[in-house]
């Protein structure tokens, strides 16, 4: 049986940059994908740039390997930011990301946006993940990486999303896998991510 989410990024009016922003119209996820997303989009970023690694972006579903010689916030060396924390509660509670029907979650802020990788329980037993994120001023991609091998390769950019605040395509995210959420800004080129789960 295909289980279904609800893809409405935020489910009331967003505060984003001092500007209230009416929310995008809820969408639904079809069946659960286990590769790249098969949803077409349109990117408003540079495709070609020859900056630096940050810049040449792996095409969906490509092999990465860890690079530690990288820059920081490159493809091959993304900067991995800690789970948000804070003290109060509404803060809190938005960083353990409580959002509905979700078995584990967890939600990031790089400083110029943030994102979050959820996971559900599938009739399988196992696990399945999303992403959502969103820059706060400016063009992004969200979508996960997953690896075999704890991390040291990775399969990059799955199920990703161009400037659409929506969860991603399901996940599988069972062994011998692990996935992260990442956050690509197109304008600072700059790669965030999450811890693996």
């Amino acid at each position: 049986m295909t289980r279904v989410w609800k893809r409405a990024a935020v489910a009331a009016v967003t505060l984003v940059a001092g500007v209230l922003a009416t929310p995008a119209v809820a969408q639904t996820a079809g069946p659960r994908q286990t590769g790249a997303s098969t949803q077409t989009h349109q990117d408003a970023g540079p495709r070609t740039v020859a900056d630096g690694p940050a810049d040449s972006r792996p095409a969906p579903g490509a092999r990465v390997a860890y690079d530690a010689e990288a820059p920081v916030g490159s493809w091959a060396n993304p900067r991995i930011l800690s789970e948000e924390t804070s003290s109060t509660p509404s803060a809190a509670a938005s960083s353990k990301c409580y959002d509905v029907g979700v078995y584990y979650c967890r939600r990031y802020d790089a400083g110029w946006g943030y994102f979050k990788l959820a996971t559900e329980l599938g009739s399988d037993h196992h696990e399945y993940a999303r992403a959502l994120g969103q820059v706060y001023n400016g063009h992004y991609e969200v979508y996960m990486d997953r690896s075999w091998n704890k991390g040291a390769d990775w399969h990059g950019r799955l199920n990703l999303e161009i400037n659409s605040p929506t969860w991603t395509d399901e996940l599988f995210d069972g062994p011998p896998f692990v996935t992260r959420a990442c956050l690509y800004n197109t304008g600072l080129r700059q790669v965030a991510c999450g811890a693996w789960h």
